[in-house]
C-alpha cells in the first residue's frame, strides 16, 4: 500500500486535531502527515505535542511568497485546510501554490452546514474560495458536516454543560421541530480518513454527518441527562427571517449576524439536512460508508455532564449574547 502524503493547515485546532488523530490511527491506509504551522507558533506546546507523535512540522507563513508556499507543498498528495472563518481568504494563495505544486486533492476549510450560495454570509466567504479553486482547476473535495455537537449542547443552571457548549443562549425557533444534521468532532476526522482516499469523492461535495436532531429533541435530551430545566428563549421563525439579512450595525455585529443566519438556515429553512444536501449535489457519507458507526449526541452530552474534555470558549462574551437577545426580542415587539 502506497503512503499518502497529507499536509494540513490548522492541525492543532478542534477539527485539525480530529483529523490528525484519525489519520494516525488509520488501519486501512498509511498517511504521512505534515503540519504547516505559522512560524510564530512552531514551538507552541500543541505543535511540540504533534511533532512528538511523529508528525513533521513545517513553519509556513500563509501570507508569504508563492515560491515558499509551493516549496512547502512539494510531494503533497492531499492538502487539508482547517482555518477559522476570519482567515478564509488566506486559502486563495494556498490554492494557487497547490496548483503549481501538483497537489492531487485540495480539501478547503468547509466543515459546516449545507446551504445554497448567496444566502449565508459565512457560506459566501467560503464560496469565494471554492470559485477560485475551480477557476484554476485544482482537484478538490468539499466536506460539510452539519453543526457540531458543541453547538447544540445547551447550558443548564448548574453550569455542568458550560465547558462543552459553544452557544451562550438557546434560542428555540418556532415550534422547535425542524431537523438539522449534527456531528461529533471526533467523527469528522474518521470520515476524512476515508473520504480523502476515495476516488468517488474527487471533485465532489460530501455531507459527512452523524444524526439529525430537532431543537425539542436536544433540549429534552439535556433535561433527561442533567435532571435540570433548560433555559431557552422562544423566537418566531418570522422574526429570525426578518433579522437574518439586515446589515451589520454597531448594535448588530458581524458574528451576531452569523448566529442569526445559522438559526435561519438550520431551524427555519431546514437547509442543513440530508435530502437538501443531496439536492445541492452532495454525496451522503452514510451511503458511501454504511459500516461507519457515528457517535450520537446523547453520548457527547453525557460525557460533557460527567466532566469530559473542555471545548473552546463560547462564541462571544455575555454582552454579545445579551445584545443579541435584546435585538431579537425588540424585533419581535415591532
Amino acid at each position: 500500500m502506497s503512503a499518502v502524503n497529507v499536509s494540513i493547515v490548522g492541525g492543532t485546532g478542534n477539527i485539525g486535531k480530529s483529523i490528525v488523530n484519525a489519520l494516525l490511527s488509520s488501519e486501512n491506509q498509511d498517511f504521512r502527515i505534515t503540519a504547516l504551522v505559522r512560524p510564530q507558533s512552531i514551538e507552541k506546546p500543541e505543535v511540540v505535542d504533534i511533532r512528538s507523535r511523529g508528525i513533521r512540522t513545517t513553519a509556513l507563513d500563509l501570507g508569504g511568497s508563492e515560491h515558499d508556499l509551493v516549496k512547502a507543498l512539494e510531494d503533497t498528495h492531499v492538502l487539508i485546510v482547517c482555518l477559522p472563518p476570519r482567515h478564509t481568504s488566506q486559502e486563495i494563495k494556498l490554492i494557487d501554490a497547490a496548483s503549481k505544486a501538483g497537489v492531487k486533492r485540495f480539501v478547503p476549510s468547509a466543515w459546516a452546514v449545507t446551504a445554497p450560495p448567496n444566502d449565508l454570509m459565512k457560506r459566501d466567504w467560503k464560496e469565494a474560495v471554492y470559485a477560485h479553486m475551480k477557476k484554476v482547476r485544482l482537484p478538490y473535495t468539499i466536506i460539510d458536516t452539519g453543526v457540531w455537537h458543541e453547538v447544540v449542547i445547551p447550558r443548564v443552571p448548574s453550569g455542568k454543560l458550560d465547558h462543552a457548549a459553544l452557544m451562550g443562549r438557546t434560542f428555540l425557533v418556532g415550534q422547535g421541530e425542524t431537523p438539522c444534521a449534527t456531528t461529533a468532532i471526533q467523527d469528522i476526522g474518521r470520515f476524512v480518513a476515508s473520504i480523502i482516499v476515495d476516488p468517488r469523492t474527487l471533485n465532489r461535495y460530501v455531507f459527512a454527518y452523524g444524526e439529525h436532531v430537532t431543537q425539542n429533541q436536544y433540549i429534552a435530551l439535556a433535561r433527561e441527562i442533567t435532571g435540570e430545566a433548560v433555559p431557552y428563549i422562544p423566537v418566531s421563525q418570522e422574526k429570525v427571517v426578518s433579522v437574518a439579512h439586515q446589515p451589520e450595525t454597531a448594535d448588530f455585529q458581524v458574528w451576531q449576524k452569523v448566529i442569526v443566519q445559522y438559526l435561519y438556515n438550520n431551524w427555519v429553512k431546514g437547509d442543513s439536512e440530508t435530502s437538501y444536501a443531496k439536492y445541492l449535489g452532495y454525496l451522503d457519507a452514510h451511503d458511501l460508508y454504511p459500516e461507519f458507526k457515528v457517535k450520537p449526541l446523547s453520548e457527547s452530552m453525557r460525557e460533557a455532564f460527567s466532566g469530559g474534555e473542555d471545548f473552546a470558549a463560547q462564541v462571544g462574551d455575555d454582552s454579545f449574547w445579551v445584545g443579541l437577545e435584546k435585538l431579537l426580542l425588540e424585533e419581535e415587539d415591532r
